[in-house]
């Protein structure tokens, strides 16, 4: 089998974000570009080369109560993030915007809430209306430019997206959450070892972030930086020893990439011993750690 076939990473989320990202520990999201803020806590996260059928339950149990901090961010379609809080309370938040902005037209603040709410109904030309009203009257911040960048993506504009996430990180070097979404463009892409620098960038930002570690070791693995990617989720797992994901991933690892049968069995053992896993996601355990021993015959 070739390497990078079986190798699925989960987009672990939690919660938000004021110009630079902080800590929290909420269960992952990801929504769609036409999901509203009122089917965000409805929808199951995947990324990889093949996504996991996974439910909301399997996700909040997967993330792990021990995972110390780690930004918190919801998905747009699996491929850009957004902070998490900013997406939550929305009706009741641009009630109070629009107040706001009634006397104060150029509220950064509010223009943001509107912006988000715009990018939650899939009105990406409307959110970067009013990131051009805030940019007239009160200049963006790097919360603003990601705003923006969210928005091209889903026009289909990479190369403007890919400049408001530049200039967001630039803007502030501790924004995790922007050089996150450049390394999800450039992966897309294709250029995994580019995106990889990008990742690492992330996780410099946030040490404690188990999402940036995942996503990190998948550029790694495409790459065929196998023992990168090892690490990486080895560095997972000591932030959220019970993501039984980061172990799973941990084992294909070793098997397709390393060819250290041992310690795959092992990692796909621990996934299928534990008692917080998925049916879904032990089932695949199962598989694989039957796959190791077949090879080993």
């Amino acid at each position: 089998m070739k390497p990078g076939v079986k190798f699925s990473l989960i987009a672990l989320v939690a919660a938000g974000m004021t110009g630079c990202i902080s800590g929290a520990g909420e269960a992952p999201v990801q929504v769609s570009a036409q999901s509203t803020a009122a089917d965000i806590d409805q929808v199951p996260a995947t990324f990889g080369a093949m996504p996991l059928a996974l439910d909301q339950s399997d996700l909040n149990t997967n993330q792990g109560s021990d995972a110390r901090g780690g930004f918190a961010v919801t998905s747009l379609g699996g491929q850009v993030y957004l902070p998490r809080l900013a997406l939550s309370n929305l009706r009741n938040r641009v009630t109070e915007a629009e107040k706001t902005l009634a006397s104060n037209p150029g509220n950064l603040g509010a223009l943001k809430v509107l912006g988000y709410n715009a990018l939650s109904a899939g009105a990406n030309e409307q959110a970067l209306t009013y990131m051009k009203i805030a940019s007239e009257r009160s200049g963006l911040d790097d919360e603003a430019l990601n705003i923006v960048g969210v928005a091209h993506f889903f026009e289909g504009r990479d190369e403007a997206a890919m400049e408001s996430f530049l200039q967001a990180s630039r803007m502030n070097s501790r924004n995790a959450l922007s050089n996150l979404n450049l390394g999800l463009l450039r992966q897309k892409r294709g250029n995994s070892l580019e995106a990889l620098i990008y990742f690492k960038r992330a996780i410099a930002a946030d040490p404690n972030s188990v999402l940036g570690y995942l996503h990190a070791a998948s550029a790694a693995y495409t790459g065929k930086q196998y023992k990168v990617s090892a690490e990486l989720l080895r560095r997972a797992i000591d932030v959220a020893p019970h993501n039984a994901l980061a172990y799973y991933n941990l084992g294909v690892v070793y098997h397709y990439g390393l060819r250290e049968y041992g310690k795959a069995k092992s990692n796909f053992r621990t996934v299928i011993d534990s008692e917080e896993v998925s049916t879904g996601l032990r089932n695949l355990a199962r598989g694989m750690l039957a796959n190791v021993q077949r090879e080993e015959t």
